[in-house]
């Protein structure tokens, strides 16, 4: 079963490379998958979130899931198929070929932003500001609380 490790400090740094030359040790083989930077923040989630509910209230009638779908895939998809290799191989598998409306609807299992750093998350809340203020969303304080 699949291990997570995260590494921020020297002791931990340390701690890892112990408990890597003990598998080792038991096992003889052992693989290692990682990934760069922190995980999206809680303060990003809560941008996000609020970023969906407005968005669909001024374009969607209220339908915020319509909202968070739409950003996920014409926002979100692009930034992970652009920096993350595995995410574009089951992207461009799964839910590619699938129509425009279908992949909307596949969005709310999709993961994509859960899967985020804090870098990419930041880069999504940037594009989406910009893209939907263009389409008339008035995102009035939350644009002053955000930069």
């Amino acid at each position: 079963m699949p291990q997570q490790f995260q590494v921020n400090s020297q002791a931990s740094l340390q701690g890892f490379f112990n408990h890597c030359e003990r598998l080792f040790a038991e096992h003889k083989v052992v693989r290692f998958f990682w990934r760069l930077g922190k995980d999206r923040s809680l303060d990003q989630n809560r941008m996000c979130f609020e970023l969906y509910q407005r968005i669909g209230r001024s374009l969607y009638g209220d339908d915020s899931a319509h909202a968070r779908a739409e950003c996920k895939l014409t926002v979100g998809v692009p930034i992970l198929r652009e920096e993350d290799e595995k995410f574009r191989e089951s992207y461009d598998k799964i839910i590619k070929p699938v129509a425009y409306q279908d992949k909307l609807y596949l969005m709310e299992w999709f993961p994509v932003t859960r899967l985020m750093t804090v870098k990419q998350c930041q880069r999504y809340i940037d594009t989406v500001f910009d893209r939907y203020t263009l389409k008339g969303v008035d995102f009035g304080a939350l644009l002053d609380a955000q930069h």
